[in-house]
């Protein structure tokens, strides 16, 4: 349980012993620049594995991590999703694999 009035206690000195601000800082950018090697993968088939769209993708460069997203409930608990995330070791090995998976098609509006 953390104490409030340890935690806030001197909130106008901006080298308070509790201050997280520059910490906050330091996670955004570190989240920024991952952004920048990370690509979206949509539209795969549901009997892609893992392997065989990590082996396509690494024509282009070290993937250095993939996330390879599965129903989690439901009748179809277990299946894949269709979807997954690659994250490459560099941003411009990234940008050499975004041709692989184009943009998704905007769907048309419905309308009542």
């Amino acid at each position: 349980m953390y104490r409030t009035s340890q935690v806030y206690s001197d909130s106008s000195n901006p080298n308070a012993k509790w201050n997280t601000a520059h910490l906050v800082k330091d996670l955004s950018k570190t989240l920024d620049q991952n952004q920048d090697r990370k690509l979206y993968v949509g539209n795969l088939h549901f009997k892609a594995t893992e392997y065989q769209v990590v082996k396509l993708f690494q024509e282009h460069g070290r993937v250095v991590r993939e996330e390879f997203m599965y129903h989690r409930g439901g009748p179809r608990k277990g299946e894949p999703r269709g979807v997954m995330y690659l994250e490459y070791e560099t941003a411009e090995q990234a940008a050499g694999g975004a041709p692989l998976c184009p943009p998704p098609a905007p769907r048309p509006q419905r309308r009542r």
